[in-house]
């Protein structure tokens, strides 16, 4: 049994079975017969041609996103062993927000440098009058809590988001 992996964040134009393969331009199917055009970037193929996907080929990099908030979208790549976060404007990833403390919380990036591991990364609130949040419990350990990929970190009205992206990635933000 042949299995298809999608390689997008786009949803597919149609559903194929068997062995196929859609990519750029014009997709053929194993008797070489065009199928459709296609000018997105969607592209299935089979378990036996699957490929590492591009964020699996580079170096991984943790990001905080602002999700909401005034500063929404900005991102701020996690590039030094500590990153305080706050309402101070000196702060390494500085928040407007009222309900967010001078010095709110500190992401600690534990294997910064370390290539070809996952980043091992942890965040810890520096006694705020608010609270620091991950994935809607409070951050009460004084040696942090571990991030994954896609938690989400509430500090005041302003929710982060905590990704690992690819290197190449981070670029084009």
């Amino acid at each position: 049994m042949n299995r298809v992996f999608l390689l997008s964040i786009l949803p597919p134009r149609r559903i194929l079975r068997g062995n196929c393969s859609i990519q750029r331009g014009t997709p053929k199917i194993s008797n070489q017969q065009p199928i459709a055009k296609d000018t997105d970037s969607t592209v299935l193929r089979t378990e036996s041609e699957k490929v590492t996907p591009p964020s699996v080929k580079g170096e991984r990099v943790p990001v905080l996103v602002i999700l909401t908030g005034k500063d929404e979208n900005r991102h701020f790549p996690i590039n030094q062993p500590e990153s305080v976060i706050g309402r101070d404007t000196r702060a390494d990833l500085p928040l407007d927000d009222s309900k967010v403390s001078r010095r709110h919380s500190k992401v600690l990036y534990s294997n910064l440098g370390q290539t070809g591991e996952i980043p091992d990364c942890r965040i810890l609130d520096l006694g705020s009058t608010n609270g620091t949040f991950l994935n809607g419990e409070e951050v009460l350990d004084e040696d942090g809590v571990w991030l994954q990929d896609r938690d989400r970190i509430q500090i005041g009205n302003t929710i982060l988001g905590y990704f690992l992206m690819d290197q190449d990635a981070i670029s084009l933000t």
